[in-house]
């Protein structure tokens, strides 16, 4: 076969003989689909940057709730001594009067 008869039996074969098999823009291909696929790209990218940011805040108040709860056992064991000495106080009284009472 010649190159005429090939190009008239295969019309397509002509402009991808010449051409290599990879990624290639296309007058066909709207400016609106391509307008989408950037603004799509830069969603991603945002969503991301928002995410990241989301996870730096919980960061910083894990921190803060972590000394926060450091402060809050602290004042808990100061309460609870507190009321371990009212409660040695009470039972002493109540030993003083049940002795006062049984003489």
């Amino acid at each position: 076969m010649t190159d005429q008869q090939d190009q008239r039996q295969s019309p397509g074969r002509r402009a991808t003989d010449g051409i290599a098999h990879g990624w290639h823009l296309d007058k066909k291909v709207p400016l609106s689909l391509i307008f989408a696929m950037l603004m799509q790209g830069a969603m991603v990218i945002w969503a991301i940057a928002d995410i990241k940011k989301d996870v730096e805040i919980l960061k910083a108040n894990q921190v803060v709730l972590s000394q926060q709860d450091v402060r809050q056992v602290s004042d808990l064991r100061d309460s609870m001594l507190s009321v371990r000495e009212q409660f040695t106080a009470i039972n002493a009284k109540l030993d003083r009067l049940i002795e006062r009472n049984m003489k």
